[in-house]
Order: C-alpha cells, then sequence, then structure tokens
C-alpha cells in the first residue's frame, strides 16, 4: 500500500458472524453425486425450481451425473464414491471444491449426496442444505426396523455429506414423518419427460445400477417378455439393450407395462407416480437398497426381493400385480420445491431476513 492510499475495504459480513458475503445473494452452488442416475434427474428438477426464483445455479457433476446432465452448463468433477480410493478422492475434491467456493463466492451450497462439497462450505463458512435420500435412516420415523449395523452404516454414510449442512431435504418414496428440526421429508418429482398419459406397449424396462442383473434378464426372456434394459452391463440374447439416456430412459418408462430394477430411490417413485407394477431389487450387503425394498413393500407399492432370490414363482408374482396406488406418494411435496424452499430458508436465516418465496406449488400428472 502506497503513501496517501486508501486501506482496503474489508469484505462485508454475514450478521451473526457467518462469514463473508457473496458478491450475489442469489447465487447457489450446487454439487452432484455421481453413482447411480436418481441424483442427476433429481438436480435437473432442482435447477429448474431455483431458476424459477431468481437463484442463479452453478452445476457441479461427476460420475454418472456428469454424463446425465451433459445438456446443462457444468464442471465436472472428480467422484468421491465408496472404497478403498475414497480418502484419497475426498481431498482432492476437498481441495478442488475449496479453491472453486473462492472464486464463486455463492451464497449458499447445494450438496446432492456430494460429501466434498459440504465440508469445503462449512470451512468456509457458507451455509448449505444437503440433499439425499439416504438420510431417511437417521432423520425420519420409520413403519420398519432398521438392523443396528445398518443404522451405523448409513448414519455415517448419509451424515459425511450432510452434518455441516443447515437444513436438509431426504426425497424418498417412503411416505414417513421427518423427526429431526430442519430437516423435510418430499418425494421425487415427476421428471416434464414422463407422460403419464402414453401408450402403454407390450415390453419390461429394466435397469440395475451396478449393471449386475444378467441372471434376471435371462430369467425374463426364458419366461417370454419383451426386454428393454438401460445400462452398459452385459445382456443375453434377446434383450433389447440401451446405453444411459435421460430422454430415451423417460420415453421408455412412460409406455412400459412394468419395471424390474435396483431397489433406488428416484425410479421406484417414478413408477409408483406412472402406474407401473415394480419388483424392486437389491444385493444382500447393500443395507440401503435392502432397506429401500423393505420400505417399498411395507408401503404397498409393489414387490422386493434380494437380487439372487429371482426364480420362477417371484416373477409370476410380480406379473400379477396390479397398478400401485400412487396417492400415498402424491400427497407428499415435490423434491425440487422443498429443495427451494430450503435454500431460501437457508440464506434467511444467515442473513437474518425472510426471502419471499415467488414459485407456486405445482400439480403434478400422476397416473391414476
Amino acid at each position: 500500500m502506497g503513501p496517501g492510499s486508501a486501506p482496503p475495504r474489508p469484505r462485508p459480513r454475514h450478521p451473526h458472524g457467518r462469514g463473508p458475503l457473496p458478491e450475489d445473494p442469489m447465487r447457489v452452488a450446487c454439487f452432484v453425486h455421481g453413482r447411480g442416475a436418481g441424483h442427476a434427474s433429481r438436480a435437473r428438477e432442482a435447477v429448474a425450481a431455483l431458476e424459477a426464483r431468481g437463484h442463479t445455479v452453478h452445476l457441479f457433476a461427476a460420475g454418472r451425473a456428469a454424463e446425465l446432465l451433459a445438456d446443462l452448463p457444468l464442471t465436472v468433477v472428480g467422484l468421491c464414491a465408496p472404497g478403498r480410493g475414497m480418502p484419497a478422492a475426498f481431498a482432492r475434491r476437498l481441495a478442488h471444491d475449496l479453491a472453486a467456493l473462492r472464486e464463486l463466492r455463492p451464497a449458499v451450497v447445494l450438496s446432492d449426496g456430494d460429501a466434498p462439497s459440504v465440508h469445503a462450505a462449512a470451512l468456509l463458512r457458507i451455509p448449505s442444505v444437503a440433499v439425499g435420500h439416504g438420510l431417511l435412516f437417521h432423520h425420519a420415523e420409520l413403519p420398519i426396523p432398521v438392523p443396528p449395523a445398518i443404522r451405523l452404516y448409513e448414519r455415517f454414510n448419509a451424515g459425511s455429506s450432510s452434518w455441516p449442512a443447515a437444513r436438509r431435504v431426504v426425497p424418498h418414496f417412503a411416505p414417513v414423518r421427518a423427526r429431526t428440526a430442519g430437516t423435510t421429508i418430499a418425494r421425487p418429482d415427476l421428471r416434464a419427460d414422463l407422460d403419464p398419459d402414453a401408450p402403454t406397449e407390450d415390453f419390461v424396462l429394466t435397469y440395475f445400477r451396478d449393471d449386475d442383473g444378467e441372471a434376471v434378464l435371462r430369467a425374463l426372456v426364458a419366461r417370454g417378455e419383451r426386454v428393454v434394459c438401460f445400462g452398459r452391463g452385459p445382456v443375453p440374447p434377446g434383450v433389447e439393450a440401451h446405453a444411459p439416456s435421460a430422454a430415451s430412459f423417460a420415453h421408455h418408462l412412460s409406455r412400459c407395462r412394468a419395471v424390474i430394477a435396483s431397489a433406488g430411490n428416484h425410479l421406484p417413485a417414478e413408477a409408483v407416480m406412472l402406474g407401473k407394477p415394480l419388483l424392486a431389487l437389491y444385493g444382500r450387503r447393500d443395507g440401503e437398497q435392502r432397506m429401500n425394498g423393505e420400505l417399498f413393500r411395507a408401503a404397498g407399492f409393489g414387490l422386493a426381493a434380494p437380487l439372487d432370490a429371482v426364480d420362477r414363482a417371484l416373477l409370476d408374482r410380480w406379473a400379477a400385480l396390479r397398478p400401485p396406488d400412487p396417492a400415498p406418494l402424491l400427497a407428499m411435496p415435490p423434491a425440487s420445491l422443498a429443495i427451494a424452499d430450503a435454500i431460501d430458508d437457508a440464506l434467511a436465516d444467515a442473513m437474518g431476513h425472510t426471502i419471499h418465496r415467488g414459485a407456486r406449488p405445482h400439480a403434478v400428472r400422476a397416473h391414476r
């Protein structure tokens, strides 16, 4: 600083000592976890809802989410998933996210299942909102018993990407109540590219998150089913294989007769809202998907079973299923609006005033 020059002006700070104010109080940094397709579907709807309220959203996505959101402006980041390489991947991502957030200076960080970004936000004292279906096991009252080992694992797994967050949104098909303050349970959105009025065609849609459904596909072909499978795993002769594509998947989901898929969260909800009978499958060692399957069955939406337990008798039961009743699911708020509300509430908490919510709740088209 030369003679006579004014000292640098300090950056304004949030009330209550919450850290530096952002350049744009409506700027949101959205980080999307890259394992599975549900995170990407959810992020697409959330970005649209936030932009409708005047927010500027900067999107960061990893893995399969980056592929499925490639038509949107985004920054591709490294995937941080469970496994031996996770500590190193987490450290790399944390360093990247700290630098990105310092440069971007968002008003709030939105993390959909992404752990490094929410920790970077905490270190920089930026308010954050965590989104994740795995949060259900700690933040909701469940109608089924959860084994202690699974509860402990899921608490750690989901907690790693949510504990610093000011608010949480749990998008899930299970019609349950929140048990912790600052938590909203919401249903996944029915995406605009899904058509509840599309004509039903005689084929079965399949999706296996880990591309491990070849034995199930063989059983379906042996049963005489016309099968459409999305993924990159091996498929037997007689199966119509498709690479991951959000638009193509929506087209086929709208028209299929029934669904067999991994016991995730987003696809089962969409199947219920479209009135598609579904068999939800899970690996015996996958605690989250096992619990999803049991919650799906407990809600009366369809069948669930271990992946290696599929036989002709189970397929006969699945084929006899009636279309599910979507009413309990449709009574829940859509995740996109719940996320936008949580963002506005987190900003209001940080800025010390109320933010007007410009969006109106929208009607959800669904098969009844």
